[in-house]
């Protein structure tokens, strides 16, 4: 079982030295600082980013575009995102969930989306799908529990969330090893270690808001 103290960088690398990389491909949506020039050096891949222009190293592809559930697709397709990956991330604060449930380009050993805690431990809820959603407080995103309602059914486990409740791991039920038990999203969910007050207080600032049920 991944250690509950860890950060997301160390949740990352003990999942992978339990499984193994295959090709050390990477798509991440969403720039959040996993991948830059020191950290993970040896991998390659695809980082989309909206707002922001990097320079990570030569073996990454930066792309300056708004994703959509409508444009994530043909996005990969484009940019020639392998059918297989070991690594897929989303953090956009946003439309998270409706993108993640319209991927189909490309198949990930491991899956890494930043949930919101702000919806509690219970509630399968994410926000109402707008393609130009822009963030406004703790209205953004979805629940662990709509999270792993979505990619259960696909072959992900949750092994993992990260010390300061943000990031939840998934990894495909076919790699999992001993170490890597499959977590149920109430076993798996912490509050947001940044935000001040309860989850229950956090949710009812934004109760009124629309949410889609999932």
């Amino acid at each position: 079982m991944i250690e509950l103290s860890l950060v997301e960088r160390e949740c990352f690398r003990q999942i992978f030295e339990q499984i193994g990389t295959t090709n050390q491909y990477f798509v991440e949506i969403g720039y959040d600082g996993l991948f830059d020039k020191e950290s993970i050096p040896y991998w390659q891949g695809l980082l989309i980013d909206a707002h922001t222009a990097l320079d990570i190293n030569k073996r990454v592809k930066v792309i300056t575009q708004f994703v959509t559930a409508e444009n994530v697709n043909s996005i990969l397709t484009e940019n020639n995102v392998p059918a297989e990956i070991d690594f897929f991330g989303i953090d956009i604060d946003g439309n998270d969930y409706h993108i993640l449930r319209a991927l189909t380009a490309t198949e990930p050993r491991v899956i890494i989306t930043e949930y919101n805690a702000s919806f509690g431990p219970d509630k399968s809820i994410t926000i109402k799908y707008n393609p130009n959603f822009e963030r406004g407080g703790f209205y953004h995103g979805a629940s662990l529990t709509a999270f792993t309602k979505l990619l259960n059914p696909r072959g992900y486990a949750l092994v993992a969330t990260d010390y300061y409740g943000i990031n939840a791991f998934f990894v495909k039920r076919s790699e999992c090893t001993d170490k890597l038990r499959e977590l149920s999203a109430g076993e798996a969910w912490r509050t947001h270690g940044q935000r001040n007050g309860s989850w229950q207080e956090q949710f009812n600032v934004m109760k009124d808001m629309e949410f889609e049920t999932v």
